[in-house]
């Protein structure tokens, strides 16, 4: 099974999430949440620290992550582990990524398959990552 990870990062406010615009298929040119493929050698909590770090520049003194679900595609054979987290500190996405970042209203329809990526999932996602870390 291909291992990935998805990293819902949500402001201060719980007003934004931080999404990054595809630039490679799946989901061409359509808005996704940070992460990537686990490494074999390395553990879940690893891989979404390194992802994060990679892909944003991010820490763990940053985004402190917690696991919200694990999604399992038997068909697709993959595995999806989502981590999320708080972002501490103001953070303005740098421009100089290979996909850019965008901080997204939630109040956004996520459930738009012409704007996010997902097939749907990514509504489902946030709600249940905005509902276990506003009880951390």
């Amino acid at each position: 099974m291909q291992k990935t990870n998805l990293i819902p990062i949500f402001d201060r406010n719980f007003k934004n999430i931080l999404m990054c615009k595809r630039i490679n298929p799946p989901f061409k040119n359509m808005y996704n949440l940070i992460g990537g493929k686990v490494e074999e050698s390395e553990s879940l909590k690893s891989s979404v620290y390194r992802e994060m770090l990679e892909e944003i520049s991010l820490t763990c003194d940053d985004v402190i992550l917690h696991p919200i679900m694990d999604i399992t595609y038997y068909q697709d054979k993959q595995q999806i582990y989502v981590y999320s987290g708080i972002l501490n500190k103001n953070y303005i996405p740098p421009a100089n990524y290979e996909q850019s970042l965008y901080w997204i209203d939630l109040q956004s329809n996520f459930n738009d398959l012409d704007i996010f990526a997902g097939n749907g999932n990514l509504y489902h996602i946030l709600k249940q990552s905005s509902y276990i870390l506003k009880g951390v």
